[in-house]
């Protein structure tokens, strides 16, 4: 089942990428350790909103929000500063 991944602000250049396609995920957690594998530390999960589909992961089920062909998955940086 491929999804939508869109990389906003500057994970798209820490990463490389800005948009991909990823499959074989049914959920978020596991969309997140997939590219947890592919990129390392380069992906601070930590800092990280995913919206599926324009809402927040943590307003769904977090990481156990199911994931369906052609779902949109963005991740956000999440900047904290004072």
């Amino acid at each position: 089942m491929p999804v939508r991944v869109r990389l906003l602000g500057h994970l798209a250049r820490r990463i490389g990428e800005g948009e991909l396609m990823v499959e074989g995920c049914r959920t978020a957690g596991e969309l997140l350790e997939e590219l947890s594998h592919r990129w390392g530390e380069r992906l601070p999960r930590g800092s990280v909103l995913v919206a599926i589909n324009g809402v927040a992961a943590s307003a769904l089920s977090g990481e156990s929000t199911p994931l369906r062909d052609g779902d949109l998955v963005e991740l956000i940086p999440v900047i904290h500063g004072g």
